[in-house]
This record gives C-alpha cells, structure tokens and sequence, in this order.
C-alpha cells in the first residue's frame, strides 16, 4: 500500500484532457487517474491505522511540472513533477514519524498512460508530439488537495521461470567429445530384458500313463501281486539283474 498526492480539481481535469486527446487516433493508453505517488512500504500496517492518521488534513502541498518523459523499460508516459521542499520535508517527517517502517518516494511524477502497444522505434516521435501539442510551463504552480489517499499497491508482473544454467568448460578446456558410436551393453537374459519368465519344461509323458494296472503289466511283463520292477545296475560294464517273482 502507498499513500499518494491527488491535483486540486482544476490541474486534474486540465490533465485529464491532455490526455485524452494524446489517445485519440492513436494506440496509447490512458491511465485510470492521476495521482502522484508519495510513500510507500506500508504493507506492515492496517489500513484503519493508516486512513486515521490521513484524517489528519495535512496543509496542501504546492509544486509545478518539470517535463514530459518515456520511461523505456515500462513504456509508460509521464510528467516529471517537483514539489516545494519545505512543505514536502514537513509533511514526509509527519508520515516517516507515525509509519516508522514505510519509505519515500524518491522521485514524484504523475503517470499519464501506456506506450506498450506502439512501436518502440516510435516513441521518440511520440514524445516530441507531445511535447509540442501540450507545451510545459515551469512557472506554473499547482497545488494539491487537502487530504492525502490510501491506494493498493498494483499486482506484479508473474515471475518467469529462469533457463537452466550451462555451464561452460574454463577458458582453454575443451570440452570432451561424445563419440558416435554406441555403447556396448553386456547382453542381459530373457528375464531381465523381456521381463518375462521361462516357460516350465513339460515332463515327457512315459509309456504307461494312462494305462489300467493290468495294462502295465502285460506290457512290462511282469505279473503277479507279488511282482517287483526289474532293475538294471551298471557296474565294470556289465548288468544284473534280479528275476522277477511270482
């Protein structure tokens, strides 16, 4: 929040009228209203707090426009304004002595519109019109109204995200080369590069499944309750084997 100066009627509405008339026929912008910016950073404080102490009806200040000037950097128009000191200094220490931790303005000028929309190269041009249409008179003094105002702060521009940082090899480093070539990966199993599992080995089906116990024994040839499976040992080359009982 910032507490700003208004123009007595007459200043305003002169004002008022030059600027409009610099917006017609053209791509410049007005601003809303005309105020001049006087103290600023009281953000720490309430605005009851702030507008009691207003209500104090400080004495008028008086002062007088300088010139016209761009402001490269916003694009906006404005007219340079100079206060009388010894008022000023008054009123800023009555401010800085009830709002410790606000701050002055270090420069006053009132806004008058927004170049943004006409071309850069242009506004050199534009100024000198102004200059010429609306001519500036040192002598003349205004004064300003008997009661200060509280005004809101208007929103910052968002915040750009910033590039990532490059960082550059030291002077005489070169920076090393990638080669073209791809790099050899050690070969991986199924598993791991598929992501998929073996399928189980299938057991080989024997010859005597499926087949009813009598089946089993005339193929096999071996009968009988008391029948034992013949079996074959290898040992120094030869085979033996035990006779099948009845």
């Amino acid at each position: 929040m910032q507490i700003v100066l208004r123009f007595e009627d007459s200043t305003e509405k002169s004002m008022g009228e030059a600027v409009s008339q610099m917006a017609e026929g053209s791509a410049f912008k007005p601003h809303p209203s005309a105020f001049v910016s006087f103290f600023g950073s009281l953000h720490r404080y309430s605005a009851d707090q702030i507008n009691s102490t207003l209500d104090a009806n400080p004495k008028p200040l008086r002062g007088r426009f300088l010139r016209w000037e761009i402001v490269a950097r916003s694009a906006q128009l404005r007219a340079v304004v100079e206060l009388e000191p010894v008022g000023c200094e008054a009123l800023l220490g009555h401010l800085e002595q009830a709002f410790p931790k606000g701050t002055r303005w270090r420069s006053h000028y009132l806004t008058c519109g927004s170049l943004a929309a006409i071309d850069p190269s242009l506004h050199a041009d534009f100024l000198a019109a102004v200059e010429a249409a609306f001519p500036i008179d040192p002598n003349a003094y205004f004064s300003t109204r008997d009661r200060l105002e509280l005004k809101n702060d208007e929103a910052p521009p968002p915040k750009l995200k910033a590039p990532p940082l490059i960082r550059l090899p030291p002077a005489g480093v070169t920076a090393p080369k990638k080669s073209p070539h791809k790099k050899w990966v050690r070969p991986q199993i199924a598993e791991q590069l598929l992501g998929k599992k073996k399928p189980p080995m299938q057991k080989k089906p024997s010859q005597s499944e499926g087949m009813a116990p009598m089946d089993v024994a005339s193929h096999t040839g071996v009968t009988g309750l008391g029948a034992r499976v013949v079996t074959i040992h290898k040992r120094r080359g030869r085979a033996r084997g035990g006779a099948a009982r009845a």
